[in-house]
């Protein structure tokens, strides 16, 4: 299994035209803009820094922050787009290349096709690892440029805090990107090609999400009380119910409409285990039958 996941890694990443402007154009672009900010305050001496880097003036909410924006509702609906993409080009462009064609004995077709869900996802936790350092980096040179002040200063207790908070942030991230992963493999193995794949996983990504408005919509126009409840099925809705829990002790409940259900952390593991199991469940199961040899 470690050889069939070394093997779709060296893969992933040896597509360089795909990689550079789907996943690593955010940390790139992140490096590029701090430098020319930090450029900019050596020469001109920008008293307006931190604003211009939009800084919380702390390193540890500045380099954490984003490891959530798979998650968070409503915005997810479109920063969902960008790596669903990437991950459909992944899983579809086996067929669009046809190189499927090489994987003749069917008892390794779902180790293949796991082992490279596992790839994408260890890639995206790494890119978003090290979106963490360029911006740790990025603010700490500049806010240093500028003569401000930017903590808190390095300390046992301070570590173990942004550690405590860290892995909480990369679970929520984990889970996102396993059901993306999920939406997909299905799309690209149901589709069997390119453009659908990404078609059919960009609109998986973004229906998800949007069921709470759909759902809004329909018990005002029926007059069906309760059914926005339905939404706490949705991975989207456990992903911000588990952040809720796990930094305010509280269910999530921001939610348009008459959401009357105040679902706990378990509920929100089971659900989002299920969706992450199910998906590459079926996944599989459609991948196993297909004839890929013709």
């Amino acid at each position: 299994m470690f050889n069939l996941l070394r093997a779709e890694w060296m893969k992933i990443v040896r597509n360089r035209m795909l990689m550079a402007f789907t996943v690593w154009i955010f940390p790139i672009g992140l490096a590029a803009f701090f430098l020319i900010m930090t450029v900019n305050v050596l020469l001109i001496g920008d008293a307006n820094f931190r604003f211009a880097l939009v800084s919380s003036g702390s390193w540890i909410e500045d380099t954490t922050r984003h490891w959530g924006m798979l998650a968070y509702f409503p915005t997810n609906i479109l920063s969902r787009l960008l790596p669903m993409a990437f991950m459909a080009v992944v899983f579809a462009g086996e067929y669009q290349s046809q190189t499927w064609k090489n994987i003749i004995p069917r008892g390794r077709r779902i180790p293949i096709l796991l082992s490279k869900m596992l790839a994408v996802s260890l890639l995206f936790l790494l890119v978003f690892v090290v979106i963490s350092v360029v911006i740790g980096v990025g603010q700490a040179g500049g806010h240093l440029a500028s003569g401000e002040a930017y903590g808190p200063y390095l300390s046992t207790d301070v570590l173990w805090e942004y550690l405590d908070l860290l892995w909480k942030f990369a679970m929520i991230a984990l889970y996102s990107i396993l059901v993306i992963v999920g939406y997909a493999a299905l799309a690209a193995v149901v589709t069997r090609s390119l453009v659908g794949a990404i078609l059919v996983g960009g609109l998986l990504a973004v229906f998800e999400p949007a069921t709470a408005l759909a759902l809004t919509l329909l018990e005002f126009l029926f007059g069906i009380d309760g059914l926005i409840n339905l939404f706490r099925f949705t991975p989207t809705y456990n992903l911000n119910n588990l952040y809720a829990w796990l930094f305010t002790q509280t269910p999530f409940t921001d939610i348009p409409g008459n959401f009357t259900v105040e679902p706990s952390m378990l509920f929100s593991f089971i659900v989002l285990t299920i969706w992450v199991l199910g998906l590459a469940v079926l996944s599989a199961i459609i991948f196993q039958q297909q004839d890929i040899t013709s």
